[in-house]
């Protein structure tokens, strides 16, 4: 699947509603977090974990893993800066929830994609 195809833009936009449920729950439960800029905050960074970074991963011959590494690290401290300067919480708490939730959709994710996978026979990368 290459980027900017129609079936990339599907599983961007499947990957983003799944995102957002599992990041709503977690900010909303875990941080005490609004709706609103709980959706506003992986809204900002998910875009870029998608289009950006496995564009700039090959662009600077990453690994699928190092690419993943780097994107998920930008999220965790753009969506915590984000609720520092945005919602008012104390940088330490931003950087706490964000990454509870930031981690809480990459291993729900992986967990997804690995069940998939196997349902339909094939290898994991």
């Amino acid at each position: 699947m290459s980027l900017g195809t129609p079936e990339y833009l599907a599983a961007w936009l499947r990957a983003f509603v799944f995102t957002q449920v599992v990041e709503i729950l977690v900010y909303r439960l875990v941080g005490k977090i609004r709706i609103a800029p709980s959706f506003t905050a992986s809204a900002m960074t998910h875009p870029a974990v998608w289009f950006i970074f496995p564009t700039l991963g090959i662009y600077c011959g990453w690994s699928f893993y190092t690419m993943v590494g780097v994107s998920e690290l930008f999220a965790w401290l753009a969506e915590a800066l984000f609720f520092w300067s945005v919602v008012s919480v104390t940088p330490v708490r931003a950087l706490l929830i964000s990454l509870a939730a930031n981690s809480a959709s990459v291993v729900c994710g992986e967990g997804m994609r690995w069940a998939t996978f196997r349902v339909f026979g094939h290898s994991y990368p």
